[in-house]
């Protein structure tokens, strides 16, 4: 009777918990806006209204065919105020989701909740998560490590998943990143998948055996855990980490912006309660810390870097700071086509590629950036993930995860071997 008490009080608190998420969304709609992609003064107008308003900006102009469109979530109380300046500019406005409170609870609705069985076709809390991983590591022995290279601000462990065939001898390093934005559920569960994915076809699959043969992969499958779960208890919406501020209200640090490559510059902002928040020094978000250093500790076995964030179907090459092609542009380049090719070929999925400063906003302080940069490895890209549904946005319906993590897989699989052979030669 205990049991089933405790059980049913878990149960209430989920329901007030989602509730509670809902809450707060109540009569926000998301828009999308589109411009002329060759009309710059019009979208700097665009981003400085939405920066003086505070709005959440779900994705930045980015060109989609004839025309360059961003995602912006408004609040009730700002919509005449943002239809208004639309209608002054000429800016086309169209309503893509009226009423976010119901797109949320119907995407809320089937998460696993922390004391759940890992589902790798819904969207996990972090502790179930961390209890597959170790499953799996004891099903996998000698192939699979999860290690533990430190702690976030709320004290959760920041894990690596290291996987690699039974050998004593050091390989190259494919590094994957997952979860650095808290709202981009779909990231953390393709990180998952792919584990998976590897794991069960080490022996059967002739691209990932080949993969294992020749690199280590690691697969950080959640970058910003503290955001994560404030996004499935309390904030569906939210961005950064859940590091305190000193001096500051506001919590959290954008961790795609602290970074110390060009950590201060454009397309971040001083202001602690903005989502773009840099902080106030390079690397202060302990979850930046942890695994910068572990990217610096392993630079020289580096072999490529990619951290999986949506939305949109980008694949953002070096640098998104400028728009000054890197010396190295030409491997990029290579490295980008054979990836957009590998990642069209399972189901058919179009992503567009270039540096965000050209076909999205410029932007400082990330970590490929860095990586790029500051490591000098080539290799070293954002994913955007699908979908390119801007009635959706963030909110992507589970049963997306299995087809994100089998295209990325094959993308980066073809990429990385291509450059592999360009090099060879």
């Amino acid at each position: 009777m205990k049991n089933i008490c405790i059980g049913l009080l878990l149960v209430h608190q989920l329901i007030l918990s989602v509730e509670c998420i809902n809450e707060q969304f109540i009569g926000d709609s998301v828009y999308e806006l589109q411009t002329d992609p060759k009309d710059i003064k019009k979208m700097k107008s665009v981003n400085q209204f939405m920066e003086d308003n505070k709005l959440d900006v779900w994705h930045e102009f980015v060109e989609d065919g004839s025309k360059s469109i961003c995602i912006v979530r408004v609040p009730k109380r700002k919509q005449r105020a943002l239809k208004k300046f639309c209608s002054s500019n000429k800016i086309v406005m169209k309503t893509q989701i009226k009423s976010l409170k119901k797109a949320i609870d119907e995407n809320v609705k089937n998460t696993v909740p922390f004391w759940g069985q890992f589902n790798y076709r819904q969207y996990n809390s972090y502790s179930p998560m961390l209890r597959e991983l170790y499953r799996l590591m004891i099903c996998n022995f000698g192939y699979m490590k999860v290690e533990n290279v430190g702690w976030s601000s709320e004290h959760r462990p920041l894990v690596i998943v290291k996987l690699r065939l039974p050998s004593y001898k050091p390989k190259p390093i494919i590094w994957i990143d997952a979860g650095m934005h808290a709202r981009e559920w779909i990231a953390p569960a393709t990180a998952m998948f792919m584990i998976k994915k590897i794991l069960e076809e080490k022996n059967k699959d002739g691209n990932i055996k080949k993969l294992l043969e020749k690199f280590e992969v690691w697969i950080i499958p959640m970058f910003n855990p503290d955001g994560y779960e404030f996004s499935m208890t309390e904030n569906r919406m939210w961005r950064k980490t859940r590091t305190r501020i000193s001096g500051s209200k506001c919590v959290g640090i954008d961790p795609n912006r602290n970074f110390k490559r060009e950590w201060g510059g454009i397309g971040s902002s001083g202001d602690a309660c903005s989502d773009v928040y840099r902080g106030q020094c390079p690397e202060e978000a302990p979850c930046v810390r942890a695994f910068a250093q572990q990217l610096r500790c392993n630079q020289k076995r580096l072999h490529a870097y990619f951290s999986l964030h949506s939305f949109f179907q980008l694949l953002l090459t070096p640098n998104s700071y400028t728009p000054l092609p890197p010396k190295d542009n030409a491997e990029i380049v290579k490295f980008a086509f054979t990836f957009q090719a590998g990642v069209r070929k399972r189901f058919g999925t179009p992503y567009n590629i270039g540096p965000a400063s050209f076909i999205s906003i410029p932007h400082s302080g990330n970590g490929p950036d860095y990586v790029h940069d500051d490591l000098h490895i080539t290799n070293s890209y954002i994913i955007e993930l699908r979908n390119r549904n801007t009635k959706i946005g963030f909110l992507l319906p589970p049963e997306n995860i299995e087809p994100s993590a089998l295209e990325t897989l094959d993308g980066i699989i073809d990429g990385v071997f291509g450059i592999t052979q360009v090099r060879n030669d």
